[in-house]
């Protein structure tokens, strides 16, 4: 059987997406969204788990962290698949983490198309959050009017 980098770089052939090997458990793609180019770097791990992940936006101004938070724990509960998490820097990821063992491609396929539909889906509204204190989230609960 080939090695799981090998069958990463099968992978991307077969979905004819231009990618990047940068080492044997590191590769770099991009996709264009529709207000950024995003990058994807995919990786694997000794743990057996292959993770992918997209920087969606930097850090929260001073002012939007709370809203922010609220928001990606709403849209993780929501969306599958695919997860929205903050790093120590403040910066807001999307990620995928799938196990190695029997990886196939379209496991593979699904992740990849997942995490780009999601990442260009939902960081407009991720943006405005981050950056404008006075921005509400479309996933807060509408209350009932009496």
């Amino acid at each position: 059987m080939a090695s799981i980098a090998d069958r990463i770089d099968n992978f991307f052939i077969q979905m004819e997406w231009p990618f990047e090997r940068i080492d044997n458990h590191l590769w770099v793609t991009r996709f264009p969204g529709d207000i950024q180019v995003h990058e994807v770097f995919i990786s694997h791990d000794e743990e057996n788990w292959i993770t992918f992940r997209s920087v969606v936006c930097q850090a929260p101004r001073a002012g939007c962290e709370r809203a922010l938070q609220e928001h990606l724990l709403r849209l993780n509960g929501l969306i599958p698949l695919t997860k929205f998490c903050q790093m120590e820097d403040g910066s807001v990821f999307a990620m995928v983490d799938l196990p190695t063992a029997d990886l196939d491609y379209s496991e593979f396929h699904v992740a990849l198309t997942t995490l780009a539909n999601h990442v260009d889906a939902y960081d407009n509204e991720i943006m405005a959050l981050r950056a404008n204190p006075d921005a509400h989230s479309s996933l807060l609960p509408v209350r009932a009017s009496v």
